[in-house]
């Protein structure tokens, strides 16, 4: 969402000079100014970042949207914001529907004009059925009186009475007539009084029908305007907004490297910062080449048991707050394995190295601690760790995270560390000079941005380094 890379930006721009250029072939409309030329890339790519990075994620059907309103609410990453975003993320990935659709059980909408041919086939099947058990006689019948002969029906003619035939008509008293040959000013008055009626009459009708339409008009608008609240996009008010303040929304536990990417922006000491030290471990372990065993067993087993003993302990600290109990436990456990399989089948796939790191506010995390106590150790606690049948993420995190670190393993982390921050920014600029850098510059330029992002990495490394 709103993170494009310079090819994908190429091929929008490509795809888009087409379709503008096509369209005003067949239907005469201008093409944009940006459109135009191939020198008009960047700002074709300005343009596209910047909607992009308004873009929110709807549902599995619209996924990616702009809805207006919504973004009218700035970014906090310190769990102060006012206000939620909230979708009904889970719908029907075919037609938007949440319920009744009908197309899980029975496919796409490209699939439904099979099912409705099967479905009348059946109905045409069964439809010759019935005839075949009581239709025929109607059908029989039907065909019995068309082979009457014609001498037949002149035949039923005779049964009518002879004034069948009479060819003038005839009045039931001769006043009738003599009135209708008269014209008098009473039955002149009398016509236009009929006509008048029935001038209202019609006139009345019309204006009832004209409303009957009306308001079957306007309950159709007022179906189309009060939409089903479920389905809607909802801003929802989490807590309480002050005269004169800004309103602040949250898009997420984001790091500013993400940030960066989806909308163009920083923010200074965020919270959700953390670097990765794994480029530093993998030149440390191209120079000990002893290492190999303990690599291997770290990345086939190691660091996969430690995070699920961290994510159980993380989940019963959880459980003691919510004073929780085991059903609850099990309830949630339950929970977590169906809507977040995919993500942990994802994180499977990752590598140990991109999992060592220094967090928020400049620490070294459990991995990152683990894997330089790793390295240290005597081959013989690495043997003996290893050999140990009952060895669990809960030893492994006992002996390598909770265990006093060695001057050896803090020497080591501390070089990882002295080798990130020579190779972030200029590898030379200390964050408090960087922070006189920063309220020297525009606020919202790029430029100012990068700084951001920049000056929390180093607070973040320098932190760790003074608290080893």
């Amino acid at each position: 969402m709103g993170g494009l890379d310079p090819q994908d930006l190429k091929s929008h721009f490509e795809v888009s000079q087409k379709f503008a250029n096509k369209v005003h072939k067949e239907a005469g409309l201008p093409i944009p100014s940006v459109l135009k030329d191939n020198s008009q890339f960047e700002e074709f790519a300005a343009i596209t970042m910047a909607v992009a990075s308004r873009a929110f994620e709807i549902d599995n059907y619209i996924e990616l949207g702009l809805v207006p309103g919504a973004d009218l609410f700035n970014h906090d990453p310190f769990g102060n914001e006012h206000v939620h975003f909230v979708a009904m993320g889970d719908v029907c990935p075919f037609c938007g529907k949440d319920d009744g659709c009908g197309h899980e059980d029975f496919g796409p909408p490209d699939s439904e004009g099979e099912y409705e041919e099967e479905g009348w086939e059946d109905v045409e099947n069964y439809d010759e059925d019935e005839a075949m058990d009581g239709s025929v006689e109607y059908q029989e019948s039907d065909d019995k009186s068309k082979e009457e002969e014609p001498g037949d029906d002149f035949s039923k003619l005779e049964e009518f009475d002879g004034s069948f035939k009479s060819e003038t008509p005839t009045y039931e008293s001769d006043e009738e007539v003599e009135e209708l040959e008269e014209i008098t000013m009473d039955y002149v008055a009398k016509i236009e009084t009929e006509l008048k009626e029935e001038e209202e009459r019609e006139k009345a009708e019309e204006e009832e029908e004209r409303d009957s339409d009306m308001d079957s008009e306007e309950e159709f608008e007022l179906k189309e305007l009060y939409l089903n609240p479920d389905e809607c996009c909802d801003i929802v008010l989490e807590r309480k907004i002050f005269k004169n303040k800004e309103v602040f929304n949250t898009y997420g536990e984001l790091p500013n490297s993400v940030l960066l990417v989806k909308y163009g922006f920083a923010v200074e000491d965020n919270p959700y910062d953390s670097i990765c030290l794994g480029p530093q471990i993998v030149e440390y372990r191209k120079s000990h080449q002893e290492l190999e065993e303990r690599i291997d067993w770290w990345g086939c087993m190691g660091w996969l048991l430690l995070r699920e003993q961290e994510r159980a302990d993380e989940e019963d600290a959880q459980r003691d707050e919510r004073g929780g109990s085991d059903a609850d436990s099990e309830e949630g456990d339950d929970g977590r394995n169906e809507e977040e399989e995919e993500e942990e089948e994802e994180e499977e796939e990752e590598s140990w190295l991109f999992n060592c790191r220094i967090e928020h506010p400049g620490r070294a995390n459990a991995q990152l601690v683990a894997v330089s106590k790793l390295f240290t150790m005597s081959t013989a606690e690495f043997e003996k760790m290893i050999g140990d049948e009952e060895c669990d993420g809960s030893t492994i995190k006992e002996l390598l995270v909770n265990s006093k670190a060695t001057m050896e393993s803090k020497k080591l982390l501390r070089s990882w560390i002295d080798g990130r921050l020579s190779s972030t920014g200029d590898g030379k600029t200390r964050s408090g000079e960087m922070k006189r850098h920063l309220k020297k510059a525009d606020p919202l330029s790029v430029r100012t941005m990068l700084i951001v992002a920049t000056l929390n990495e180093k607070k973040l490394l320098e932190k760790a380094l003074k608290t080893l």
